[in-house]
């Protein structure tokens, strides 16, 4: 038996809880908030999660690294309810109708814009491509981990992530085109 596993056995419940959850909390808090988008709902969410997390402590503590398992349940709680409000449709599907520009240089548009006008464009994408875009490019999930932790396949996924950053791009390069054009308008840089 592991150090690890003779360690559980040593401390409380409680305890033993609070050090398999710890080293995942900011992580988990990160992505409650961008699932919910305002701290108040991510804080429901999380207390969710840690309900749900509570009940199946015994999984947590043989699992070797429980962080994959933890955001699936976070996003499938996130999901149940996005559903109970009525926010999103259970078959959601892939808005092939959108044609975007894919020979926008993304650093030169990056490197004209604020960020907040980067967060404004994400906020705005469909769900299924905003939620992604924000486990892979804002967490680092790989697209294997994301696929097992919402149960979509890895082409999906590319296909998803892809149309997410050509929207995103796009967006950004009409508005930095327009910015530009305003100022050159009124006598601006």
């Amino acid at each position: 038996m592991s150090k690890l596993a003779h360690l559980w056995k040593r401390l409380s419940p409680a305890s033993a809880f609070e050090a398999a959850m710890s080293p995942h909390m900011e992580r988990l808090w990160r992505l409650a908030l961008r699932f919910q988008g305002n701290p108040s709902d991510a804080e429901d969410l999380l207390q969710e999660l840690m309900a749900r997390a509570w009940q199946h402590r015994q999984t947590i503590q043989e699992l070797d690294a429980p962080g994959p398992w933890l955001a699936r349940v976070l996003y499938r709680l996130h999901v149940d309810r996005w559903r109970r409000q009525g926010g999103l449709d259970a078959s959601v599907a892939l808005d092939d109708a959108m044609q975007v520009e894919a020979s926008l240089d993304t650093q030169t548009v990056l490197d004209r814009i604020a960020v907040n006008e980067v967060l404004e464009e994400v906020n705005r994408l469909p769900e299924h491509q905003r939620l992604v875009l924000l486990l892979h490019d804002g967490e680092g999930y790989g697209l294997k981990a994301i696929s097992g932790m919402i149960d979509v396949p890895t082409g999906t996924l590319k296909s998803r992530l892809h149309r997410a950053r050509a929207t995103i791009r796009h967006a950004l390069a009409d508005g930095t085109e327009t910015h530009t054009t305003a100022c050159q308008v009124s006598g601006g840089g």
